[in-house]
């Protein structure tokens, strides 16, 4: 008889724990972009940044201030302290790259010491990072500072390129290093030193832990 008292104890739990989950009470969600307005995604429920409890993504680590949601997609999350959040990789990038022509050895400089949302572990992206922004379905067209030079870029409007391509980290001997040309979704090699003719720009990313 005490088995079966129990038994029911159990079930009786087991139905009152789905019926209060299936009220509405609170949305379900796998990430940010699941949640309506400027509300965030922890641990499965969407609430208001400042309830989160990690606060690691949605919060400024240096003065507390709380990052708010300004757009997003379904892949993307932009912030209005200047990131943007890939939701698919998990790596948050500038919402905009330097703004000039720049060699690979400042563009990495810029990328390492940028200190965007207060973050210090800022980074140059590989190759494969860049490509992975690639997108041909989207796109908008900048011009080009100093050579007034006009191509579209194919990437989410949320992050900012000032030109079509982006120095990466990859490097061939001394001289040589890896860029990205979101114009036409070109993997290439160019001199280290070179400005002008590529038109690089530096982009700054970070890995979300």
């Amino acid at each position: 008889m005490k088995k079966f008292v129990f038994f029911l104890n159990l079930n009786a739990i087991a139905i009152i724990f789905v019926l209060f989950f299936s009220t509405g009470t609170h949305a379900d969600c796998t990430k940010d972009i699941d949640c309506k307005g400027d509300r965030v995604c922890e641990k499965g429920i969407c609430v208001n940044p400042g309830q989160t409890e990690s606060g690691q993504l949605h919060n400024q680590t240096n003065n507390n201030v709380q990052k708010k949601i300004i757009a997003k997609d379904d892949r993307f999350i932009a912030y209005d302290e200047g990131t943007v959040l890939d939701t698919w990789t998990n790596l948050m990038w500038a919402a905009k790259d330097n703004g000039n022509d720049i060699n690979w050895a400042n563009a990495k400089s810029y990328c390492e010491n940028y200190r965007g949302a207060g973050y210090t572990d800022w980074r140059m992206p590989t190759q494969d990072e860049l490509a992975g922004l690639y997108d041909v379905g989207k796109g908008y067209t900048p011009v080009c500072a100093v050579s007034g030079d006009t191509e579209k870029v194919h990437l989410n409007n949320l992050i900012n390129l000032s030109c079509w391509c982006a120095w990466a980290s990859e490097t061939r001997g001394s001289s040589v290093a890896a860029f990205f040309d979101f114009h036409n979704s070109y993997r290439g090699l160019s001199s280290k030193s070179g400005v002008d003719a590529l038109n690089g720009r530096a982009v700054p990313v970070r890995s979300v832990k």
